[in-house]
């Protein structure tokens, strides 16, 4: 089974936790898992006003821990897991896996970043800076795209999932094309990710964004390839 899931947080920082995450059947769009946390930090104020999420709508309901082993049931089952921005959801979870100590594992079933996956296959902007297309807001894509989610609420966990679901049935061919195991080219872009790859993965290992590893070879003039090279390699590799 493909999964489609979201997180609503109490902010974007290392100390930041999930309040709300919703998984869904890619195919069907079923919901498997709809639950708001209490977090053990602060909301930030910047975070509340986006998801309209207070601390005192949730000082009566369960923590992570208590859902911690039914969610890695979930996830860990699964063909696939799609999210609009999976490198910030999935540090954001094992933060919050780590803050009720509980055990987040090393490696997770193939994880799938359909923001940056559309930015490639729709190519609406190229940014010169990174070397690659622009991602789009989740709403933004499905307007591009002439998805209706107007009963949608943006910033929602369980809504997100499905507006991404939408925009996933949408271009579905071109998603899984794009996701297809490919064969390593034999070409100097390759070789210079090769030279790279202990560090790309220590860089990994701790956490570090793939759009931020690729950004700071290029800054220390390591690689000169494009970040859609650099993440088709790592996805071949990973």
């Amino acid at each position: 089974m493909k999964l489609i899931l979201s997180t609503e947080n109490t902010g974007t920082e290392s100390q930041d936790q999930v309040i709300e995450l919703a998984i869904i059947d890619a195919d069907t769009a079923q919901t498997l898992f709809n639950q708001r946390f209490k977090p053990s930090v602060f909301i930030k104020e910047q975070a509340a006003a986006v998801h309209g999420i207070t601390l005192g709508a949730l000082t009566h309901i369960k923590t992570w821990a208590y859902y911690h082993d039914h969610i890695l049931e979930i996830i860990k089952c699964a063909e696939s897991i799609m999210t609009y921005n999976a490198d910030f959801d999935f540090r954001l979870m094992r933060q919050t896996a780590e803050a009720f100590d509980r055990v987040w594992p090393q490696t997770i079933t193939p994880c799938r970043d359909l923001r940056a996956a559309y930015a490639d296959i729709a190519q609406i902007e190229f940014s010169e800076y990174y070397g690659t297309w622009k991602w789009q807001k989740l709403e933004v894509a499905c307007q591009q795209q002439g998805i209706d989610v107007s009963d949608l609420k943006t910033h929602n966990a369980l809504d997100d999932c499905r507006a991404t679901q939408r925009l996933y049935k949408k271009l579905q061919g071109a998603f899984d094309a794009y996701w297809k195991p490919f064969v390593k080219p034999q070409s100097t872009k390759y070789e210079e990710f090769k030279e790279n790859i202990e560090e790309i993965s220590q860089l990994f290992s701790q956490g570090i964004p793939i759009n931020h590893i690729h950004q700071k070879l290029i800054q220390d003039g390591k690689i000169t390839l494009s970040y859609t090279h650099f993440t088709k390699f790592f996805k071949d590799y990973t």
